[in-house]
């Protein structure tokens, strides 16, 4: 986030940063913390509906195959 410019340090500190105070990168911030949940939640969501036309699946299997929908979804 420092390299995009939404954090900054501190230049008497350099242990601290801080958000920079413009709107896009406060909202740019927020996004970066949102997203991944939203995202894990949509993916879950679309396999949990596959459980429509299976009507079973397995549960030891289940963590592995929302990760693989979520790979596929991301490329």
């Amino acid at each position: 986030m420092i390299q995009r410019r939404i954090l900054i340090a501190k230049q008497d500190e350099p242990d601290k940063i801080l958000l920079r105070t413009s709107g896009e990168s406060q909202i740019v911030f927020i996004q970066s913390l949102v997203f991944p949940m939203v995202d894990s939640y949509y993916v879950t969501l679309v396999y949990i509906l596959t459980f429509i036309k299976n009507k079973g699946i397995d549960m030891v299997n289940f963590t592995k195959n929302v990760q693989w929908l979520s790979e596929l979804l991301f490329k």
